[in-house]
């Protein structure tokens, strides 16, 4: 795994962080055939779903840190991202600590999200 794409594939995992009410960025991100899982009962959810939840989103991300970062290579063309995350919804300042996984896959010339899972980390 190249470190350009490891660079890569974190500026787009970023870029759902800091969009996350900008459902243009998840239209041109995310794959059309896309699977992604969120806790609290939101569940399992395709490209639709989430177009449409980021769009009605009025709050965002106040802070966000990755850390223990790697990148699982699958093969040509396709590449997991796994990390832990701490972030601060804008607003009321909840806390959010997840374990996350990403998978992208080579379309073209571009990496898309094809799967995200985000599993409830505890609060350290």
């Amino acid at each position: 795994m190249s470190d350009d794409l490891e660079r890569r594939l974190l500026e787009l995992e970023e870029g759902f962080w800091r969009s996350s009410t900008d459902a243009a960025y998840y239209e041109e991100h995310v794959a059309d055939d896309a699977v992604l899982v969120f806790p609290y009962g939101v569940g399992v959810m395709d490209k639709p779903m989430v177009l449409y939840t980021v769009g009605a989103n009025d709050r965002g991300w106040e802070t966000f840190e990755m850390s223990e970062v790697s990148v699982l290579p699958l093969g040509e063309g396709a590449a997991i991202l796994v990390y832990q995350v701490s972030a601060v919804e804008a607003g009321d300042g909840d806390a959010f600590e997840a374990i996350v996984s990403s998978g992208y896959a080579q379309r073209g010339e571009r990496w898309l999200l094809a799967f995200h899972q985000q599993t409830l980390a505890e609060r350290q």
